[in-house]
């Protein structure tokens, strides 16, 4: 491991400065995050690890832009090895990072090969790495992420949020995210959810787009150990070449499911149907890679 973190070291600050002709396709990632990270087995009283945050992203280096698609995770999905009908959200507990991109791939007839996971606790420690993130908080969301840093009780010295422009750290933005609506239905709730999951990953990838390559070194170093990723080498090669060729300044936001939905009960889960599949698996399609 620290020898490929070296490597990729010095690839990011070697890059750059050569020559370099990037790849005009697009590489789509699945980013995922989960309320805490490991595989174990299902009981009746061990607590799920279920993936709060999805997330695939597209770089498009013929036109530079960069797309995200936040995936609600109460999705109807059928899971392998007879686990059949589930949440999409359950996917990470039953089979990692690997079902849930074999989940979603089937979901919408995408061929996604790479993914990125990382858990609420190394979230936390990444954005104080960084040194915190510059957060727009709304003010209807104030008095809730105030409750939830008031009740961090091993977190001390942490600063009551205002509405408008934050600068979080960690343990804040982790209140910011965490924050849960339950006066309102699940969907829209995870839906603001899912909003202030796009502020704060925009506000990382911000962040990194205007460091030079001395600072992204140092903190690459610190950062890689806490993602579990099925990136090689040379995927990382591609990727850092890649996202070389896009423009921050182009990013784009979609959240699906886009149209009109159903509720289901599968399980002990509530789960959404959408009205019209095959439209939104061509939204999906048209969004990531037009």
């Amino acid at each position: 491991m620290r020898r490929l973190i070296a490597l990729l070291l010095v690839l990011m600050v070697v890059i750059p400065s050569i020559s370099l002709a990037a790849s005009t396709e697009p590489v789509t990632i699945l980013l995922l995050g989960t309320d805490d990270l490991g595989l174990f087995s299902v009981t009746g009283t061990e607590e799920m690890s279920r993936s709060d945050a999805l997330f695939v992203v597209t770089l498009q280096p013929a036109t530079g832009a960069i797309k995200l698609l936040s995936v609600e995770r109460d999705y109807l999905v059928v899971l392998p090895d007879d686990l059949g009908e589930n949440k999409l959200s359950t996917s990470s507990y039953f089979g990692g990072p690997e079902m849930a991109m074999g989940a979603i791939n089937s979901l919408f007839e995408l061929d996604v090969s790479y993914y990125a996971h990382i858990d609420i606790t190394n979230v936390i420690k990444a954005i104080d790495i960084i040194g915190g993130v510059d957060v727009e908080i709304d003010a209807d969301e104030v008095d809730e992420v105030n409750a939830f840093i008031g009740g961090i009780l091993s977190h001390e010295n942490l600063s009551n949020v205002k509405a408008g422009m934050n600068h979080l750290n960690g343990p804040e933005a982790w209140a910011f995210l965490g924050v849960r609506n339950n006066d309102i239905d699940t969907v829209e709730s995870n839906a603001a959810r899912n909003d202030r999951q796009r502020r704060v990953l925009t506000a990382c990838l911000d962040k990194f787009f205007q460091m030079g390559s001395t600072e992204a070194m140092k903190l690459a170093q610190e950062i890689l150990p806490l993602i579990k990723t099925n990136l090689t080498m040379s995927n990382v090669l591609s990727l850092i070449t890649t996202a070389l060729a896009c423009d921050f300044e182009k990013i784009s936001y979609l959240r699906s499911p886009h149209g009109s939905y159903q509720n289901k009960r599968v399980n002990m889960h509530k789960v959404i149907v959408p009205d019209d599949m095959p439209a939104e698996i061509q939204t999906v399609k048209e969004f990531l890679y037009q």
